[in-house]
């Protein structure tokens, strides 16, 4: 749609916060020192109205690529990253763009600019947020979003341009596997998802699937567990966050996983086998209604309508508790039984802590952002059957 050499993509729900963010970009492609190898230039994505603790994880602490805020060079759209490094750079794309336009002597002056050593000068350098959107605060609203963003990168994991096949043989073996994590994101929803359940039905059954603690095996378990979510804080605090900002964050990645993931890796299933294929590119809500901004100010999770995503949720947060529950009692009566039960009574207990929201949306809560009595009943029943048929089976 564009001839230009430099191409910006923005979230239709996000907005520029500072004029000279061009500029300040430019400072980068133009650099005769880097636009041989540079492909784009991205901005942190900044939100208003975000609580104190961040309860939905919508700042995206973590860095990766998110394309909103993205100033692209064209040309990586038509080049191989071989031809980056020759220096005739006339052709640019099957558009035969002539790249002598941005050399032009009013271009290269400023540029030179905004390039220059003293251009900071008397300014607060990258003090002004570049671009700002809307958190949406309605629990729903943000799972339909993750569900969204789950479905493109399944679509191209799974095209003839996924980075295992077309992006190996273009950017090397490393660069397309790095691609390739975020392209198969969703698939995390199948591990993450036994976890939630296994381990915790297994106890219920009286079944010992992990090590017991004196074993070699469960100290490699502990190191991977205490290693894993221990370098995730540590990049997070060190990426500005805080401690109750990264609890909320990794809990609500076990919630989007068990929801939002696992149903939009479903709908891209039933898409291919042309069960369906009506999905649809739905904006998320960022209407505020005055009650649901004071719970969110009040860091309350807000559940309050009829929606399939909040089944496995609360699900999930049933059999852990009754999973605990068990383990406790197993404990109790034998003693000697915690040494095999700790590991899974460690993944129980994790999950009853990180569904804390959750138990207080389905008993505790009398707002209307609870828990519909609906879906706490049909999440009761469910596990109920799922450690019946564990009882039966097993």
């Amino acid at each position: 749609m564009t001839n230009a050499p430099i191409i910006l993509t923005l979230d239709c729900d996000m907005y520029s916060s500072d004029p000279k963010t061009p500029s300040c970009a430019l400072c980068y492609i133009l650099d005769p020192k880097l636009r041989n190898n540079l492909c784009y230039v991205q901005f942190p994505k900044k939100f208003r109205g975000v609580s104190q603790n961040d309860i939905y994880a919508e700042e995206l602490k973590n860095p990766f690529i998110i394309n909103s805020g993205c100033f692209f060079v064209r040309r990586i759209f038509f080049e191989s990253p071989s031809s980056f490094e020759s220096p005739n750079l006339s052709k640019l794309s099957s558009n035969q763009i002539n790249e002598r336009c941005i050399q032009s002597p009013e271009v290269l002056e400023l540029a030179h600019l905004v390039a220059g050593c003293d251009y900071e000068n008397n300014t607060k350098w990258v003090s002004r947020v570049a671009f700002y959107g809307d958190v949406p605060i309605n629990l729903l609203d943000v799972l339909n979003q993750i569900k969204r963003w789950s479905v493109g990168p399944l679509e191209v994991a799974f095209s003839k341009y996924s980075p295992i096949t077309s992006g190996v043989r273009s950017m090397g073996f490393l660069m397309g596997f790095a691609y390739a994590h975020y392209a198969f994101w969703p698939i995390w929803s199948i591990p993450v998802t036994v976890y939630a359940f296994l381990p915790q039905l297994a106890l219920i059954n009286g079944t010992y699937i992990f090590p017991k603690v004196w074993d070699a095996l469960f100290i490699v378990y502990m190191l991977l567990f205490l290693g894993a979510y221990g370098q995730n804080l540590v990049e997070f605090l060190l990426g500005g966050g805080t401690f109750g900002k990264w609890w909320n964050d990794q809990r609500m990645w076990s919630i989007r996983v068990v929801s939002s993931l696992l149903s939009g890796s479903m709908e891209f299933i039933l898409k291919c086998l042309g069960i369906n294929s009506s999905l649809s590119f739905n904006v998320t809500s960022k209407a505020i209604d005055e009650e649901q901004s004071k719970r969110y100010k009040q860091e309350l999770f807000e559940f309050g309508v009829l929606s399939p995503m909040f089944v496995p949720i609360a699900t999930a947060a049933t059999v852990n508790l009754v999973g605990f529950i068990y383990g406790v009692m197993e404990i109790w009566r034998w003693g000697g039984a915690w040494e095999h039960v700790f590991a899974q009574m460690l993944a129980a207990g994790f999950g009853v802590v990180n569904c804390w929201p959750v138990y207080e949306a389905m008993a505790l809560r009398n707002d209307e952002g609870k828990l519909p009595p609906k879906l706490t009943f049909l999440s009761l029943s469910l596990a109920l059957l799922l450690c019946s048929f564990v009882h039966l089976f097993c």
